[in-house]
């Protein structure tokens, strides 16, 4: 039994950039007509549905590169929205981080002072007992 085929319309899908696959079975339904039990028409439909579907997507995708607005520029806002959000937020801790850095390593600045002579003197004063006992202690167990 041999398949029913348009050699004219098979040769234009394949010039026109489709695959052998899809231009034969296209070619061939359109042969069958609406015989072979409807499944011919049912294959050419859904091939040109999906065709459809790509030629969409593809203005779509031409339309965003040219300015338009389109579902691929919405994406683009939300993903610019997101790390606009991330950096606000690493920016907070940032700030937060060095505001308590700067609140510890204020007390330290504020113990050094300078004396008249042009030299750092520090205002804590070591206890002097404290350190002497150890000396002493560690020189009696030698």
């Amino acid at each position: 039994m041999a398949k029913s085929f348009d050699q004219e319309l098979f040769e234009r899908l394949r010039a026109g950039g489709l695959r052998k696959r899809v231009a034969n079975v296209l070619s061939e339904a359109e042969a069958a007509g609406r015989g072979a039990g409807g499944r011919a028409e049912q294959q050419v439909r859904t091939t040109i549905a999906d065709l459809r579907r790509l030629a969409d997507e593809l203005e779509d995708r031409f339309r965003g590169a040219t300015g338009g607005t389109t579902r691929r520029s919405a994406a683009a806002q939300k993903a610019a929205a997101t790390r606009k959000r991330q950096a606000t937020k690493r920016s907070t801790a940032a700030k937060k981080a060095a505001a308590t850095r700067a609140k510890s390593s204020g007390t330290r600045a504020t113990s050094s002072r300078s004396s008249s002579n042009g030299r750092k003197t520090t205002s804590r004063s070591r206890s002097g007992t404290t350190r002497s006992r150890s000396t002493a202690r560690s020189g009696s167990r030698s």
